[in-house]
């Protein structure tokens, strides 16, 4: 927001009595608002994904409905014959649904896919990622993305098109170019 937009607003708020009480309203509940926007969005986006993905399958799996502003809540898909072994989703590393990360996530105990070359397949279509005990790959998202808390991203989540199209098209690539070798890893166990 540049500063005539913001002097406009305040200008507009302190104009009127009523408009203050709206005003303030409006923020005390706005951790309210954020919620019903990013929740509205990911019933969207679980909804196209269980579309596009044979059922018998693949699980989708919203945990951040259960509390979006948890860290560490997910939002994955993974094949049925995966057992929980690996998910594929995005997860906020902070509170708030804040920094958020996508990748291939294991359990700790599973080593490192064909000894990297997972990670190393991820790396080449989308950054340099990280590997350690609990993912195969990760990586922060970026702006407007990477933070569910600023005007542009949840704009585009209340709008969904937009914001559905990019989560879906990141996590149905990442499942194209990481399911064949995590399939190997399960039937060679």
């Amino acid at each position: 927001m540049n500063e005539g937009e913001k002097n406009l607003i305040i200008n507009y708020v302190l104009e009127r009595r009523d408009y203050l009480e709206i005003s303030i309203k409006i923020w005390t509940n706005f951790d309210e608002i954020r919620k019903r926007v990013i929740i509205s969005f990911l019933e969207m986006l679980e909804k196209d994904l269980r579309e596009s993905l044979d059922r018998s399958e693949w699980i989708v799996k919203n945990e951040l409905k259960e509390n979006v502003f948890e860290r560490w809540k997910r939002f994955y898909i993974a094949k049925r014959e995966w057992k929980d072994n690996y998910f594929i989703g995005i997860s906020p590393e902070q509170n708030q649904a804040r920094r958020f990360l996508v990748g291939v996530q294991k359990k700790p105990d599973l080593k490192p896919i064909q000894e990297g070359k997972l990670k190393a397949a991820l790396d080449n279509v989308y950054w340099r990622g990280i590997a350690n005990e609990y993912y195969e790959w990760y990586g922060w998202l970026d702006h407007p993305y990477s933070s569910w808390d600023n005007e542009e991203v949840l704009l585009k989540m209340y709008e969904k098109n937009e914001a559905v199209s990019y989560f879906k098209g990141l996590l149905l690539k990442m499942k194209e170019i990481s399911s064949p070798m995590i399939d190997e890893a399960i039937k060679s166990k």
